[in-house]
């Protein structure tokens, strides 16, 4: 049977300990500014890390974020007649989360 959603993966390294990382998101969740791109976002907190829903400019993405102590793994998953966007969409959920998991000065 095939699936109605196209699925992708995001990799971003860091440079901050497995705590610092998490710390960090939880503050991006808990303050997190609107973004242009990014709509209607919510998080929830499971036992290997977190699910996301959202839009994309629009569209309608769902995912995991699972963190870990090099690097934040997000695999989120859109429609299907959305895959033309992917490279877009992960861009944007890259762009996202770097504003939390950057070095701060």
């Amino acid at each position: 049977m095939a699936t109605s959603l196209a699925t992708d993966t995001v990799l971003i390294p860091h440079g901050l300990s497995e705590e610092e990382a998490i710390a960090r998101l939880e503050g991006l969740i808990a303050g997190a500014e609107p973004m242009d791109y990014l709509e209607a976002v919510s998080f929830e907190r499971d036992t290997t890390g977190y699910r996301f829903v959202g839009k994309v400019q629009g569209i309608s993405v769902t995912g995991d974020v699972v963190i870990e102590a090099a690097v934040v793994k997000v695999r989120y998953r859109v429609p299907w007649a959305a895959q033309p966007l992917r490279k877009r969409t992960s861009g944007y959920i890259e762009d996202y989360l770097q504003q939390a998991l950057a070095p701060r000065t």
